[in-house]
């Protein structure tokens, strides 16, 4: 069998602590995850090294589930002391190899498209400043081993597979152990999982359609088989991960629904559509807010339901 131990570190985030996951198969170690870069989580991780036995040393490979700064910030702090290998998706590459530049790519490209959206210039500067407190929570890295599929990872003579679970993230894994899934942020328990926005890679023109892209990363799950307990990103670990995913999904079913009838008989920017869904919001969750709206505009568009109008270069949502 193999040892999975689990521990968490703080996150200057709402969502609060992460959890990170240490597998261990006779002498090799894998992290799963390793926290944001800060001060904070470095102390914390090394005091759980410390209460088992370990140290950051001891790791010989770090898998990271997705590109956000909770998940993979310490990866290349950890890399440096250790020498670790680093395993992850395609479409984390830029943000693991290149971090300032990913963000700084990203953050011109959320200008653009929060203007285009409609979103006021007062707006956009608020979630500016919300985008530059993340800067400085992970570094660049080198990466050694990417996966673009469903793949298997060898951990001595144990296999873990890992599980292409693209929406939360578009490069987001998960692990099955066993009969252990290691969810990152694809299933949590207590938690809304938001599909985010996220700008086309380098070498695209789309841009991704994350929610779309959840939904049927969640149904898909559904179908794996062997599944007996989750080990979730944030929160406790749980059994009815059915349950769960079928009311994620009726969730997103019922807010699509309250997406559309938001929609007056006149055209309708992104940020006029979710004003008046989420009316009263902190600068510190616009941005998720917009996510989510848009996540339902994409559903609609996809089945047909709305079309998009350009004015002014002001991009404006039309019920059909």
């Amino acid at each position: 069998m193999v040892d999975i131990l689990s521990f968490k570190v703080p996150t200057p985030y709402p969502v609060g602590p992460v959890n990170l996951y240490l597998i261990r198969a006779g002498d090799v170690n894998v992290l799963v995850d390793t926290g944001p870069n800060t001060p904070e989580a470095r102390q914390s991780l090394e005091k759980n090294f410390q209460n088992l036995g370990l140290s950051i040393e001891d790791m010989q490979f770090i898998i990271v589930t997705h590109a956000h700064q909770d998940h993979m910030g310490l990866a290349g702090w950890i890399k440096e002391q250790s020498g670790a290998r680093i395993c992850t998706h395609v479409r984390n590459m830029y943000w693991l190899t290149d971090y300032k530049g990913e963000w700084e790519r990203q953050r011109n490209y959320f200008f653009n498209f929060w203007k285009k959206n409609g979103v006021p210039d007062e707006i956009i500067q608020k979630m500016n400043i919300y985008w530059n407190f993340f800067k400085e929570h992970s570094i660049s890295t080198s990466v050694d081993c990417y996966v673009e599929k469903d793949s298997l990872f060898m951990v001595g003579t144990k296999e873990i597979e890992i599980i292409y679970t693209p929406g939360h993230a578009t490069g987001h894994i998960s692990l099955k152990v066993e009969d252990r899934f290691i969810s990152g942020d694809h299933l949590l328990l207590d938690i809304t999982s938001n599909p985010v926005i996220e700008p086309p890679l380098p070498e695209e023109s789309e841009r991704p359609m994350s929610l779309p892209m959840y939904i049927e990363s969640l149904e898909r799950t559904l179908e794996i088989k062997g599944i007996e307990e989750v080990y979730p990103g944030h929160g406790e670990p749980f059994i009815n991960y059915k349950k769960v995913i079928t009311t994620r999904i009726k969730h997103y079913m019922n807010r699509k629904k309250t997406v559309y009838k938001a929609m007056k008989s006149k055209p309708m920017t992104l940020y006029e559509i979710c004003k008046s869904i989420f009316p009263d919001l902190p600068d510190n969750q616009r941005f998720l807010a917009l996510s989510e709206t848009q996540g339902h505009l994409d559903l609609l568009l996809v089945e047909g339901k709305v079309s998009i109008e350009e004015k002014d270069g002001i991009m404006y949502y039309v019920k059909q």
